[in-house]
């Protein structure tokens, strides 16, 4: 697919970034130097301390749900309910609800929505059982709501999303689910079908790893690669409520949901495609009442058949919310902003907003003013905190842009990559890689490529202290993928152990 390279960083497969296409390099984030000794590069963002969603959250699975009754379904429609939430030392949580006016209703929804509000039903002695990620005794009050979505809201989707109310998603979104690899020593990997969807597929994989790798109970050692399916399962159900809440300010997140009670829709207003005008919206002010959620509907999202991906989108331009997403964005020549790219490709856009929870245009750092011939001045937005995950490019290796520190050295060592106009995922095992620079002197990287019908472990080794001269792609062919990672180590020698190097 062809890349429209903007000044922030160019959508894969496609999409473009900011609306200069080819633009100068701008913003900080300078490669890291080779180097010959352990002395820290002075223009290292140093590692931030945040309060991220404990990786507990998921040991014990939900409670069962059981089917409510006629006047369960009865009592829930008639009395919306606050949910209160109590964590206790030994990390157990237990769900409560009481009536409280216009915070949630039940009416008109199918049989799984009503199970979950037959849990949390109203009265003396209801709620439920479910794990927590506090590690103290914490009362939360915890507002949940779950509605039908509105012809309006569906409207302002589409626009978002396609610059107009009557586009859809291609036939490759409608059938791309999260599904998991089932090739040894790649379990860790999701699986895409076709082209198109790779940045909203390589931003949650990210997310899977990080579970995988440093957060689940077996995390250490290669058990990363091999999980089992209730492994898979949780990886997948926190990476989702992990995007969603950070799209929340951590304050909210909205799950969206295919439902069976379609929106009315006109003509006029929105051209009808039988998943948006019929979403169910599921809103939590709790992390871990969003958790346990997902993790009862997670198979939406995985199942052979599901559009997990507009699934995803949906719920994290809902978490975010449409006006914010929007304000997130350069403004586009024209007016025009929309977050899909040509040929139904990810843009820049909506990769950012998976990987940082903003819609930034760009991935240098903080934000870059254009002054022009007259008082006029144009703002252009970057990354303004340190990722969690990463961001590396091979449009920076030609100079079209440039990466800040706050995308080159997140929190994690887990990068989304974009190369040859497709987004993949770049990690290492190694915590402290980015902390310890002596960790950096050799260490090892693991590659995965949703779409590549990957048959083996890709393992690469990064050589810092090597003296061997670096290929001249003017005479060799170097792997596209050497060239990204050298955007952050530059100079470096890369070992691929044995695998097929990727040219």
């Amino acid at each position: 697919g062809m890349v429209a390279g903007g000044v922030g960083g160019g959508g894969g497969e496609g999409g473009g970034g900011g609306p200069w296409a080819g633009g100068a390099s701008l913003g900080g984030g300078a490669a890291w130097p080779a180097r010959k000794s352990s002395a820290r590069p002075s223009d290292t963002v140093r590692s931030k301390e945040r309060s991220s969603p404990a990786s507990t959250a998921m040991q014990a699975p939900a409670a069962a749900y059981k089917v409510p009754s006629a006047a369960q379904r009865a009592k829930a429609a008639a009395s919306p309910i606050r949910v209160s939430v109590s964590a206790s030392p030994g990390g157990s949580t237990s769900v409560a609800a009481r009536p409280r006016a216009s915070e949630m209703t039940f009416e008109d929804l199918d049989e799984d929505e009503a199970n979950f509000a037959a849990d949390v039903e109203a009265g003396p002695g209801g709620g439920r059982s479910a794990s927590s990620s506090n590690g103290g005794t914490v009362t939360a009050n915890v507002t949940s709501k779950i509605e039908q979505i509105t012809l309006e809201q569906a409207a302002e989707l589409k626009r978002l999303v396609f610059g107009t109310e009557r586009q859809f998603f291609p036939p490759d979104w409608l059938r791309q689910n999260l599904a998991f690899c089932t090739t040894p020593n790649l379990g860790y990997g999701l699986v895409q079908h076709k082209g198109g969807p790779c940045g909203v597929m390589a931003a949650v994989n990210a997310f899977v790893v990080k579970y995988l790798v440093y957060d689940s109970p077996m995390a250490g050692g290669r058990a990363f690669a091999n999980p089992t399916d209730d492994e898979q399962r949780t990886a997948l159900t926190v990476a989702i409520a992990q995007i969603l809440w950070g799209c929340g300010d951590r304050k909210r997140g909205c799950v969206a949901l295919p439902g069976t009670n379609q929106t009315s829709v006109s003509g006029e207003v929105l051209k009808g495609d039988k998943i948006t005008e019929a979403l169910v919206l599921h809103t939590f002010r709790s992390y871990d009442v969003l958790v346990q959620f997902m993790r009862f509907h997670v198979d939406q999202f995985s199942a052979s058949g599901q559009p997990g991906c507009i699934l995803l989108l949906y719920s994290a331009l809902l978490s975010r919310g449409v006006p914010a997403v929007r304000a997130d964005m350069d403004v586009q020549p024209g007016g025009e902003v929309k977050l899909m790219g040509r040929h139904g490709y990810c843009t820049q856009e909506m990769v950012n907003l998976l990987i940082t929870h903003r819609a930034a245009s760009n991935v240098f750092d903080g934000t870059l003013t254009l002054e022009g011939g007259t008082s006029d001045s144009c703002v252009l937005k970057g990354i303004a905190n340190q990722g969690v995950v990463g961001f590396l490019s091979l449009f920076e290796h030609y100079g079209s842009h440039q990466v800040g520190n706050n995308l080159k050295n997140p929190e994690f060592p887990i990068w989304v990559v974009v190369s040859e106009s497709h987004y993949t995922v770049l990690f290492s095992t190694v915590r402290d890689l980015l902390t310890q620079w002596q960790s950096q002197d050799r260490f090892d990287l693991f590659y995965y490529d949703q779409l590549a019908k990957q048959d083996e472990e890709i393992r690469l080794t990064v050589d810092t202290l090597s003296d061997v001269e670096v290929p001249d792609e003017d005479k060799d062919l170097v792997p596209p993928l050497e060239h990204v990672i050298r955007t952050h180590w530059a100079g470096a020698q890369i070992e691929w152990n044995g695998s097929e190097p990727l040219l």
